[in-house]
């Protein structure tokens, strides 16, 4: 990795490991985390992580506008507001606990699902101050991408997020 500077990301996908547990899982509800009921594994992750050369990529909660996750926003008692409260406290324990280089990678999924305003992307964005990455999961074409997203690029590696652009798109 350090030879041709590749990154570790790290995908933090609070559910107990028990994704085919499906996405009612209340003790992973977005409030739960904000609360910080999830604190202890993600002090112990960072701790893992912090020291790694090149500084790693965690990648929080990933594609939360679909409803597969315990932290979606559309089910297990969640609302698409609770992600952005949730994401700040991750990003408080991961900075208090020494992840300082440590880069925190925003991924929301292409295409909300449901494709309603109350999901939209813009719904889950943290604000550009907490977002140190953006990665932008495409499964249709980047026409899609720029369509979806008012003409920001869909990329398909980690780039840090143009200056303040998204969110003034987002906010």
């Amino acid at each position: 990795a350090k030879r041709t500077g590749a990154r570790l990301l790290v995908s933090w996908m609070p559910d107990g490991g028990k994704q085919t547990a499906g996405p009612r899982q209340p003790k992973f509800r977005l409030s739960a985390i904000r609360r910080g009921r999830q604190n202890r594994g993600l002090i112990s992750l960072t701790k893992q992580l912090r020291n790694l050369k090149p500084a790693p990529i965690l990648r929080p909660m990933p594609e939360p506008n679909t409803p597969w996750y315990a932290w979606s926003g559309t089910v297990n008692k969640n609302a698409p507001a609770d992600y952005a409260k949730a994401w700040a406290k991750v990003r408080q324990v991961v900075r208090n606990s020494g992840g300082k280089r440590i880069k925190l990678m925003w991924a929301p999924y292409v295409r909300s699902i449901p494709d309603t305003p109350e999901n939209s992307i813009a719904a889950y964005f943290p604000g550009a101050d907490q977002v140190d990455l953006g990665l932008i999961r495409i499964v249709g074409t980047l026409r899609d991408a720029r369509q979806d997203f008012g003409g920001y690029q869909g990329r398909l590696v980690p780039e840090p997020l143009p200056d303040r652009r998204l969110d003034q798109q987002f906010a």
